[in-house]
């Protein structure tokens, strides 16, 4: 059985009772003791799943509230994987070094996760190319800031340079989406100052201030 195969394996063991025996996991998965405590170290190390060993019940469990604290992706298939380690290169195709430092604890355990199902998530990125035509520089601080207002429902204080009248203006906005159009980003938000709906560049955004309330 292969390691990923048989770290799969442990789900259904693990949630299918309270704890089960050391003895009943090897057994099953006609695996050594030395194996068992490695592979317990990599459900908790590279996986984060909680798996403890309880001496009262005498074998191991998952922590109480476990399915609470699972990420979606710990038990992904190899091919849903891999749709995910792609979706992971194109996003940050749309606004390189916005999200890196986020996205890199991802990555580095989608790698891992990769390798285990002996797919090499470099070459799968060198085979996925993005052609960006016309792409503006994204300040990080305001697409993050818009991103934050955007998903949380809240207000956004921004300094945005109309392009047209070469005007800037300082609003208060409330995020409504945020939309990827031809390489660059758009927030579209209702604008207080104008009492209406308008589109943002968020490359024209100079500041962007996330409100805790509405002012």
């Amino acid at each position: 059985m292969a390691d990923i195969d048989r770290l799969y394996r442990y789900k259904s063991l693990l949630t299918s009772r309270h704890a089960v025996p050391t003895d009943e996991l090897m057994a099953r998965l006609n695996i050594s003791i030395a194996t068992l405590k490695r592979d317990m170290a990599q459900l908790r190390e590279r996986l984060n799943i909680p798996v403890v060993y309880d001496r009262l019940l005498g074998g191991y469990r998952l922590e109480a509230g476990h399915t609470a604290k699972e990420l979606p992706g710990l038990w992904l298939s190899p091919d849903e994987l891999v749709a995910l380690a792609t979706l992971q290169h194109v996003l940050s195709g749309f606004a390189p070094g916005v999200l890196a430092d986020k996205l890199l604890p991802l990555r580095n355990r989608l790698a891992h996760l990769l390798h285990d199902v002996e797919l090499d998530s470099v070459h799968l990125a060198e085979r996925i190319r993005l052609v960006q035509a016309g792409q503006r520089k994204l300040p990080p601080a305001s697409f993050e800031a818009a991103a934050t207002a955007t998903l949380g429902r809240l207000q956004l204080a921004i300094t945005h340079l109309n392009r047209e009248t070469g005007h800037t203006a300082e609003r208060v906005v409330s995020p409504q989406q945020l939309v990827h159009y031809r390489d660059n980003w758009y927030l579209d938000a209702w604008c207080h100052l104008r009492n209406g709906f308008r589109s943002f560049a968020v490359d024209a955004i100079s500041s962007a201030r996330v409100l805790a309330d509405a002012p």
